[in-house]
């Protein structure tokens, strides 16, 4: 609900003691597990121990869920020309057959799409 009023005060910054954020455009960034894609089926089904590649696999087989509210805020944002950018922590497993240097790269932009949410690879 505050968005608004922090875009339209160019000085205002989530960086404490930014001093140049009014030369800045505005933009978000958002994590991707547990902040704008949830996965407790994930989590109910997986059969420890945890990896990359079983949470990668389960990405490819199952329709993304977003969390609650995300997609508004999002379009919200993005009508208020505010950037958005996501970031996530996991990790790019080259493929040796195919030589794609992080094929996971694509199963969550896929999942971004799926959810409702713009995504591209920039």
């Amino acid at each position: 609900m505050a968005l608004p009023a922090m875009v339209d005060d160019s000085n205002w910054s989530a960086l404490p003691y930014q001093k140049n954020a009014a030369q800045l455009p505005p933009a978000v960034i958002l994590d991707i597990d547990e902040t704008t894609l949830t996965n407790p089926h994930f989590q109910a089904q997986l059969e420890p121990p945890f990896t990359d590649e079983k949470l990668n696999d389960w990405s490819i087989a199952h329709e993304a869920t977003p969390v609650p509210g995300v997609v508004s805020y999002i379009r919200e944002a993005e009508a208020l020309a505010v950037s958005i950018f996501f970031v996530t922590n996991r990790p790019c497993m080259p493929d040796p057959d195919t030589g794609d240097p992080c094929p996971q790269k694509p199963v969550v932009i896929d999942d971004l799409l799926e959810a409702g949410m713009p995504a591209t690879q920039e």
